[in-house]
């Protein structure tokens, strides 16, 4: 009995074929979803669902080989090029060699320079200030994936979270900073975990935040999927920040929700 569990064990963490191979995820707050968002009110990129995200990066690029597929026009054409380009960072894929095999594990760095203009400090327009600002930022990207499992690192540099009356972290620092996303996962045909950092939002696309929003910062919890894409059970675990009821008064609180 011990002997099967071994091989059992070992079967499922055997790195997988490249078609089955797990991949990071597409971050919720990235650009490459306004292009999905265009695609699929073109009916496009059906394979991916409707309610739950982050995609997996390999899911997403499936559904655009899937589109290029088909005969379509120039606009669709020009949204699949330019989610392509956007979700090449997160990618781990290496061209098949001679003998179509690919490698086990991989992993990828990059790096982004940005900044951010707001007219408010606030997000939430019915609640808009009249505090505006203007923030320089630097954003560096790692992914690593082999096998049935994946994982990301996203860190910045932004001092915008100084201002930020949402940020609930340390607002006294010369250079602000924050690990926006950093976790490990599991893929397999019938069954995804992830447990660590990582934004994720569960709703009608165009209501975000009507189940599970994403408009709030990352946060540490565990995830858990079993079933397929199209009909399966999944569930998010976390702990959130105490309540504070008076100074050295809190209240521990918790999440939790299943679909």
């Amino acid at each position: 009995m011990i002997r099967r569990l071994v091989i059992a064990l070992a079967l499922a963490l055997a790195p997988a074929s490249a078609s089955s191979q797990a991949s990071p995820y597409l971050p919720v707050d990235d650009i490459a979803y306004k292009y999905v968002d265009a695609l699929m009110s073109r009916g496009q990129l059906t394979g991916l669902s409707l309610l739950e995200r982050p995609y997996a990066v390999g899911k997403v690029r499936a559904a655009i080989d899937t589109a290029r597929a088909k005969e379509s026009g120039r606009v669709v054409t020009s949204y699949l090029d330019a989610l392509s380009t956007a979700i090449h960072r997160y990618e781990l894929r290496k061209d098949a060699d001679s003998a179509g095999v690919r490698a086990p594990f991989r992993a990828k760095a990059s790096f982004d320079f940005y900044g951010t203009a707001q007219t408010s400090s606030l997000r939430e327009l019915m609640l808009a200030d009249w505090k505006s600002d203007v923030k320089p930022g630097i954003a560096g990207y790692f992914v690593m994936g082999g096998g049935h499992l994946a994982a990301s690192v996203r860190a910045i540099l932004d001092n915008r979270l100084n201002t930020d009356p949402e940020f609930a972290g340390r607002k006294d620092r010369s250079i602000a900073g924050r690990t926006e996303d950093a976790y490990v996962g599991g893929q397999w045909k019938y069954a995804e975990a992830a447990f660590g950092r990582v934004g994720r939002s569960w709703g009608p696309i165009g209501f975000s935040g009507l189940q599970l929003g994403n408009d709030a910062y990352t946060y540490d919890h565990l995830y858990a999927r079993l079933g397929t894409d199209r009909i399966h059970l999944s569930t998010v675990i976390a702990r959130l920040d105490n309540y504070v009821l008076s100074p050295g008064v809190e209240s521990s609180r918790y999440f939790s929700r299943v679909d």
